[in-house]
């Protein structure tokens, strides 16, 4: 996978320059072509929840599979909204030194 390159527009993502991307478990809202590959990427989507999308989305081409790379375990599509905005805005712990206790 090289020359990956991902525009993000109004929350869409373009993936494009001889990608092969993989798209899973986004949640996707009130958002138009949510995902889409171009004539040079391949792009395979998995798991994803669109809810009120419009226009088209667009996967092109084969997967790779990303466990095969790293070990991984994904969030459920269902629990990105609560995940993002549980995350979302100033963080106390952001910019702080870890708290350290002495043996």
């Amino acid at each position: 996978m090289t020359h990956l390159r991902t525009e993000r527009t109004r929350a869409r993502t373009l993936f494009t320059a001889f990608a092969l991307a993989l798209a899973g478990n986004s949640y996707y809202r009130d958002v138009r072509r949510s995902y889409q590959a171009d004539a040079t990427a391949e792009l395979v989507q998995r798991g994803s929840i669109l809810e009120n999308t419009t226009g088209r989305t667009g996967t092109w081409g084969a997967a790779f599979e990303p466990r095969d790379f790293s070990p991984r375990t994904l969030d459920r599509a269902a629990d990105v909204p609560e995940l993002v905005t549980r995350g979302a805005g100033p963080q106390k712990h952001i910019g702080t030194a870890p708290h350290r206790t002495h043996h």
